[in-house]
């Protein structure tokens, strides 16, 4: 039914059973910026994060860095090479051990975006079929993952991310037997996180239109869903970012169209600037 269907095995169970540890991608990010290349023992070796012959932490870990946006790898003969991408600069200066909200709210993004983030990860928001603040029973969990990536996956390892692991404070899932998006309100110290995430999905996923629809940022991109805005809290956050110059809403139409003004590369530098 769409794009994951023909992916790899190993492409989506990449995390193994191991959820993401911020100490462990700052590592990998520290590699990343003195664009390190050396095979998964090395990595091991130098930053101490374990690993084996068949299985470890250090390969799930640059995926996890790469699908949460903050670098860029290529692999050749069992030989990473890491760099930085523009946004893990900006991270490594601001908050390197990814203590901050805006970094966890960055990666959460990044993690869940369906054409460059992790596959289960982004099924939530993309395929599985949701209201905020309603519950989503495990059985239409299983009944939609099964067609669309023709087997069923197991989702422990992306619920404790959020109940218990590296999302846990940001409150944006509840996950004990039933699954339930939480909603959220517009918070001014993520203002440009909003304008960088909706300008970097629209740049990706229509990267000549220079207007969309509310609802195509809503269902095409799936931004609002991600912070956990309904249409009503969208629209504030795009009244918000209309304020800061960043786009422009045509009122003339109803409901009203988005009108890109900005690039999401002049967002990057203040990312940070409204934490307190």
């Amino acid at each position: 039914m769409n794009q994951w269907t023909e992916i790899r095995r190993n492409d989506i169970e990449f995390h193994q059973t191991f959820q993401p540890t911020e100490a462990y991608i700052t590592k990998i990010m520290e590699l990343a910026a003195e664009q390190y290349a050396g095979k998964k023992e090395e990595i091991s070796s130098i930053t101490g994060i374990p690993t084996g012959s068949q299985k470890g932490k250090v390969e799930p870990h640059i995926y996890y860095a790469a699908y949460m946006g903050l670098i860029h790898f290529t692999k050749s003969e069992s030989v990473y090479q890491l760099s930085l991408t523009p946004l893990g600069e900006i991270v490594m200066q601001e908050d390197k051990y990814l203590f901050e909200d805006v970094t966890k709210w960055l990666c959460h993004y990044h993690l869940t975006e369906p054409m460059t983030g992790a596959y289960l990860w982004a099924f939530l928001y993309k395929v599985l079929p949701f209201q905020l603040d309603m519950p989503v029973s495990p059985e239409l969990i299983k009944k939609k993952s099964t067609e669309t990536f023709l087997r069923e996956y197991d989702f422990g390892v992306v619920k404790r991310t959020y109940t218990e692991g590296f999302f846990k404070n940001l409150q944006v899932l509840e996950w004990e037997n039933a699954l339930l998006f939480q909603s959220n309100i517009y918070r001014n110290e993520l203002k440009y996180v909003y304008a960088y995430t909706l300008l970097k999905s629209w740049e990706l996923i229509f990267p000549s239109e220079q207007e969309l629809t509310v609802e195509q940022l809503m269902q095409d991109l799936a931004w609002g869903k991600r912070f956990g805005f309904d249409e009503t809290e969208m629209t504030a956050v795009l009244d918000e970012l209309e304020t800061e110059e960043i786009l422009r809403l045509n009122r003339q139409l109803h409901p009203c169209t988005v009108i890109r003004i900005s690039e999401a590369k002049e967002i990057l530098s203040k990312l940070y600037s409204e934490i307190i």
